[in-house]
């Protein structure tokens, strides 16, 4: 089902109605058309199989909000479960074009959401981890100052 999810990730980016909005979110001609011939077929606003709408992803803003339905695509796509065995199969080539997108559209969440994680609180210690930490570092083994 991961295959099928990166494969309906790629074809919904792929299926974007303005060329010019797909070229300022990073996705060419030939992977949306790879995302629309393997992916929204079954994972569209209309089909959803498997609870999956990709369509709903219109631009990489929106794939960046939700990094977590693409890792699972690229996931699907690397152990083969997506596209099903029974429906047309992508090249290498292909697959790896595609995979290369939505690992490039992760790396944007990733960057997007790095930076500094707030401010660090201090941990106190109990007393039995104050008297050992003191033991440990004086060498002092009947030392108990707590």
């Amino acid at each position: 089902m991961g295959s099928t999810l990166g494969w309906i990730a790629a074809t919904a980016l792929a299926s974007m109605s303005l060329a010019g909005s797909a070229a300022a979110e990073g996705i060419d001609a030939k992977t949306r058309l790879l995302f629309d011939r393997h992916c929204l077929n079954c994972h569209s606003t209309a089909k959803h199989k498997g609870d999956l709408d990709l369509e709903r992803f219109g631009s990489l803003t929106e794939v960046v909000k939700q990094p977590k339905i693409w890792q699972g695509v690229v996931d699907q796509m690397a152990l083969g479960e997506m596209p099903p065995k029974e429906k047309p199969q992508p090249s290498k080539a292909q697959a790896a074009q595609i995979a290369g997108w939505v690992n490039r559209a992760l790396e944007a969440a990733a960057q997007a959401r790095a930076g500094d994680p707030g401010p660090v609180v201090l941990r106190r210690l109990s007393n039995a981890e104050y008297t050992y930490t003191l033991r440990d570092l004086t060498g002092i083994e009947n030392l108990d100052p707590a």
